[in-house]
């Protein structure tokens, strides 16, 4: 498994920071030792990747795929960014 590395928030430039809650629920419900994780831009709160948790998978893939998640929304949202900008050249 490579490990993905984080971009940069597309709207502010700071570094994600990674949101982890745990799946275990009162009285001996949910799911005990599991977490949902997920990169959050806490400087400006306008971009944020999916959660992913990991009941089914290690907890490492789990990590790794949610730095991806929010890699995936960076360049989703650049995408938008230069979209917009050339429209508005014309």
């Amino acid at each position: 498994m490579n490990y993905v590395e984080l971009q940069a928030c597309p709207i502010c430039g700071a570094h994600p920071e990674k949101d982890v809650v745990s799946l275990e629920r009162p009285g001996g419900h949910g799911y005990k030792g599991c977490y949902l994780y997920q990169y959050k831009c806490e400087k400006c709160g306008l971009v944020q990747g999916k959660q992913i948790d990991d009941v089914y998978r290690h907890k490492d893939v789990a990590q790794n795929d949610a730095r991806g998640s929010w890699n995936e929304e960076v360049n989703r949202i650049r995408a938008l960014m230069r979209e917009n900008k050339n429209q508005y050249k014309e």
